[in-house]
């Protein structure tokens, strides 16, 4: 690796002519785009979860449905299951395969912050920034998400490239334009929250070149822009795309009321809680423990380092200040609906590695350098492998096995939404209908609206819920944040609650233990 800089021309426009070496470049790069792909397909083969699957239930819907008032009950937009469904119907039925697409998104996300590395600073942050991206645990995780998540960050990073472009003016003014509404609108139409980068992105550049903005004269990148030229294009950029989304917030204005129950377990954070939320799920490391707490304030004491090695690039300056952004919006946002989750957070990790990897690139002696580079890359391999196994968030595929493996056997879910899932899990485990019967018991709990309708099956009451059951010799049961069926039947065999959902398989049980309830349910 060079000098930082040293393939940057000197007017600071990141346009360089063919260099040597750029065939080595080339090469690296391509190296670790698939050692990045290669992780994430490796890692790959673990149980679906419920979220999962209720992407794989909207993608059974026909497209005229996704793209209709229909999705009105449904919190996020339709390009992803969309896409899920084309990807489906190429061949995709399997776990691994399903998570290609993803995967496929995240990798194309990691060249496309390389790229954005290399043109505004130097092809060793380019490097960088790929090699700590491909084994991010965090970015592993979103990736293996049959969701949107990666999508909505690969087009809020596909949006940041087109506002640097934009800014550099000349050539790339209009292009840039263009990669902007189409980045931004990419990512909100995969994730509801990213209408905030629509305000986050505009702003953080307005603050970084507030002379620009709000002063005449000023010099600018590739000649003379007013300041009035560049508020016009900034607000172009925004209306567009803002009118590009405007369907999209239409289906939400006619949401019914009921549909709010879908994000009512999103918990509403002050200001401090949602830093730290962004503290522990927003870096490349992955927290699951409080006794990792260090690790986490290490990492971030890092990347605040890394920021002032490279506080005197534009790319860095500006990455900074949409990080700080972040968490007012989301905190902001958060007065009328609560945004703050582990997965709404983790989309600025784009500008968190662009950070690190500038910072790293800016370090003037090379092994120094490259001892950073050694010791960064060893942290997030430690990581990546010593929480191999709390990737599995619901072990769907073991329930599954262990139902089907005994005659006589059943799994006893709750609410519509778990039973919907339940026959979507069998007919991927299976490629059929389950091998097992499927006890649906009614739940009082207003949430997952999404689903109302979708089973086409009346749930049971706790007493014909018990009276169907004694007819099983075995009987297991799944949980799911507030569905714990053998809690609302008052089971005596119901193990405690370790986490949220923790332990998601019980029993087998007798269909006997089922008899009468010990006491009335006030559930």
């Amino acid at each position: 690796m060079g000098l930082p800089g040293e393939d940057r021309l000197a007017d600071g426009t990141g346009i360089r002519p063919p260099v040597k070496g750029q065939w080595a470049f080339g090469l690296a790069l391509g190296g670790l785009l698939l050692l990045a792909f290669a992780v994430r397909l490796a890692l790959a083969g673990y149980s679906l979860w419920f979220d999962d699957y209720a992407s794989l239930i909207f993608a059974d819907q026909p497209q005229s449905r996704l793209w209709s008032l229909w999705m009105a009950r449904e919190a996020n937009p339709p390009l992803f299951y969309s896409l899920l469904r084309i990807w489906r119907g190429l061949g995709a039925d399997g776990i691994v395969t399903l998570r290609l697409l993803p995967i496929a998104a995240g990798t194309l996300h990691v060249a496309v912050v390389a790229w954005i590395c290399q043109r505004w600073h130097s092809r060793t942050a380019a490097l960088v920034a790929a090699l700590l991206l491909a084994l991010s645990m965090q970015h592993v995780l979103v990736t293996h998400m049959v969701r949107g998540y990666t999508f909505a960050m690969l087009g809020s990073s596909v949006a940041l490239a087109g506002l640097l472009l934009w800014w550099d003016g000349g050539r790339g003014r209009l292009p840039g334009m263009g990669l902007f509404v189409l980045g931004s609108l990419l990512a909100f139409y995969t994730h509801t929250t990213l209408i905030l980068w629509l305000g986050i992105g505009p702003a953080a550049l307005v603050l970084c070149h507030w002379r620009a903005f709000f002063r005449d004269g000023v010099r600018m990148v590739a000649g003379m822009r007013t300041r009035g030229a560049l508020w016009r294009d900034l607000a172009a950029m925004v209306a567009v795309s803002c009118l590009g989304a405007s369907w999209w917030i239409w289906v939400l204005l006619h949401r019914p009321a009921e549909a709010a129950e879908n994000t009512s377990w999103i918990v509403h954070f002050n200001f401090v809680q949602t830093v730290f939320k962004f503290l522990q799920n927003g870096q490349l490391l992955g927290f699951v423990s409080a006794a990792e707490f260090p690790l986490m304030v290490a990492g971030t004491a890092f990347i605040i380092a890394m920021a002032g090695f490279g506080r005197h690039v534009p790319l860095v300056r500006l990455c900074c200040v949409i990080v700080a952004l972040c968490p007012l919006a989301w905190w902001g946002a958060s007065v009328f609906q609560p945004v703050v989750t582990q997965r709404t957070v983790q989309w600025p990790m784009s500008m968190l590695a662009i950070i690190m990897a500038c910072g790293i690139a800016e370090l003037r002696l090379v092994l120094v350098r490259r001892a950073v580079v050694a010791v960064t890359a060893a942290v997030l391999v430690l990581n990546l492998a010593s929480h191999r196994q709390d990737f599995v968030i619901e072990d769907w595929d073991t329930a599954l096995t262990r139902a089907a493996a005994r005659p006589s056997s059943a799994l006893l879910v709750q609410h519509e939404a778990m039973l919907v899932v339940a026959r979507e899990a069998c007919a991927l485990r299976f490629k059929g209908p389950c091998p097992f019967a499927l006890v649906p018991l009614r739940s009082g709990l207003p949430s997952d609206y999404w689903s109302l309708g979708l089973a086409g099956t009346a749930l049971l009451d706790d007493a014909a819920a018990r009276r169907r059951l004694g007819g099983f010799a075995h009987v297991y049961a799944v949980r799911h944040g507030g569905y714990d069926p053998l809690l609302t039947l008052d089971h005596p065999g119901r193990m405690p609650r370790i986490t949220w959902n923790k332990p998601f398989l019980e029993g087998p049980f007798s269909g006997a233990s089922f008899g009468k309830a010990p006491r009335a349910n006030t559930r």
